[in-house]
């Protein structure tokens, strides 16, 4: 009897997933294999390698969704501080001891598999962030959040701008704005938040951001300027 009150508690679960996020990340995957089917077949000598190595991280992946979803995530809380502070400290490792490709030391390398430590990060500062929202955070919400939020996700940011990858970067700063969206932020700090951004976007063109980072700008904005050199991607 215990053993079927556990599967129906299992099936529970999966009935009330978030089904639409699901679609949704099901649809970036598929996406995701079609592009890089096409980069695959333009290559000389076709091996089909990175598309493989796709397949068995999706499959790790679902994996890991299967058991996250048939576990209680609010155990996580007490595993934020340890999975924060592992994330640091592979961001930290792959400076000194990591791989540079394509102009970023941001990778570890063994043998045929290549890991980014900032992957792991992104998912460390979710955790690391709900359990501050949700635990330390007061209601209503003051500067004093803002701060301390803001201090838990720079610190990695700034090491992986050491590396540097921009792109990565910007997700883990976008991670926190729309954490903070969620937990209520009032409108003032929005608009400082902007500020900032405007302002720190235009000091870093001006005298941060490389050429190729520059490049990459413009193209997401106007690729036809050079369809056949920086807008090809």
């Amino acid at each position: 009897m215990s053993l079927l009150t556990g599967l129906q508690r299992r099936l529970g679960a999966f009935r009330s997933m978030d089904w639409m996020l699901f679609l949704s990340v099901f649809t970036l995957m598929l996406l995701g294999f079609a592009a890089i089917y096409s980069v695959e077949l333009s290559l000389e000598g076709v091996d089909f390698l990175n598309l493989k190595k796709q397949v068995v991280a999706l499959v790790l992946g679902l994996v890991a969704a299967g058991v996250l979803v048939m576990s209680n995530c609010r155990l996580l809380k007490s595993y934020a501080l340890v999975l924060y502070v592992f994330g640091l400290v592979l961001l930290g490792s792959v400076l000194l001891f990591g791989q540079d490709i394509r102009g970023a030391q941001g990778w570890f390398v063994f043998g045929p598999v290549s890991f980014q430590p900032v992957e792991v990060m992104k998912l460390s500062l979710i955790v690391a962030l709900a359990t501050y929202f949700s635990t330390k955070a007061r209601r209503p919400f003051a500067f004093r959040e803002l701060l301390h939020s803001g201090v838990l996700t720079f610190i990695p940011v700034a090491l992986v701008m050491m590396q540097p990858d921009l792109g990565s970067a910007s997700v883990l700063v976008g991670t926190w704005g729309i954490m903070l969206l969620f937990v209520g932020i009032p409108w003032r700090y929005i608009g400082g938040l902007v500020a900032s951004f405007v302002a720190l976007s235009l000091a870093g063109w001006f005298w941060l951001f490389a050429d190729y980072q520059k490049a990459r700008i413009m193209t997401l904005i106007d690729p036809a300027a050079d369809p056949q050199g920086a807008g090809y991607n």
